[in-house]
């Protein structure tokens, strides 16, 4: 059977960001508005500092709130991880690969 869904350049299908947990919705239709809906969108047009300032200038989304999608999308390029583990690694303070490399589960405390 022949799949007419788009992949990328790897051959996965590219993640949308309005399925991450826990994002604004209505900051990722504002996103989406503007041609950015998935996760190498978010990162090519948040590569920046200016351009994550001049994305929200351009859509009225908070600075924080595009820093989040970008970081959410970054952690996102880590195999296995997408809607929910990113935001667990992103809400436990993990929010960039190079984050999660030098991670030390055993130095993590659950509660």
């Amino acid at each position: 059977m022949i799949s007419n869904t788009r992949r990328t350049k790897q051959g996965r299908v590219p993640f949308q960001i309005k399925k991450f947990r826990g994002v604004n919705q209505a900051h990722a239709e504002k996103l989406s508005a503007i041609g950015i809906k998935t996760v190498d969108q978010m990162l090519e047009a948040g590569r920046t500092k200016i351009k994550r300032q001049n994305l929200s200038e351009e859509t009225g989304i908070p600075l924080d709130a595009i820093l989040e999608f970008v970081k959410l999308s970054d952690l996102s390029r880590i195999g296995a991880v997408k809607s929910i583990r990113a935001r667990l690694y992103y809400d436990a303070g993990i929010d960039t690969p190079e984050k999660m490399a030098q991670w030390d589960p055993k130095n993590s405390e659950l509660t």
